[in-house]
């Protein structure tokens, strides 16, 4: 009966990893560069650090430009953003992944005097197709939520 369970615990573990997998997976697929409505350059993917970390840049070349870098950590999927406002938001994924949304909450700011302060809470992302993106970061400050920018991306051609 032992022998079962551990096998069907080491099944179930596979399981979930296939899950985060998944989301990660689908970031991958944002490598390259992203137009905004604009049309010109709002967003850069790359995979680093020998396949296990992607690295966005957001607004490059710009005075607004940041960098989020989203990794596994065992089976949860996090990112840090790096925010112009000069803090660290470290959020992690929400387990439930359709293949069209993935929505990430914060659970720490670094570089903050307290979770109080201003800074990014949540990115929501709607993948519309492998050419087009819709990310939703929302704000949070003393505590409550504030303003949400929303910016729709088309891949470069």
């Amino acid at each position: 009966m032992t022998r079962i369970l551990i096998v069907v615990a080491a099944l179930w573990a596979a399981g979930q990893e296939k899950k985060a997998d998944e989301r990660f997976e689908r970031l991958k697929k944002l490598v390259g560069e992203w137009t905004g409505e604009d049309g010109k350059v709002a967003s850069k993917y790359a995979i680093t650090a020998g396949g296990s970390a992607i690295a966005e840049t957001i607004f490059p070349g710009t005075d607004h430009e940041m960098l989020t870098v989203y990794t596994m950590d065992g089976k949860n999927l996090v990112l840090t953003h790096y925010c112009v406002l000069g803090n660290q938001p470290h959020m992690k994924a929400a387990e439930k992944f359709d293949g069209k949304t993935l929505s990430f909450s914060c659970v720490s700011v670094g570089n903050a005097g307290s979770h109080d302060d201003a800074h990014m809470h949540s990115a929501l992302f709607t993948f519309t197709d492998d050419d087009h993106y819709t990310a939703a970061w929302g704000s949070s400050e003393k505590g409550k939520d504030g303003e949400v920018h929303t910016f729709k991306f088309s891949r470069k051609k």
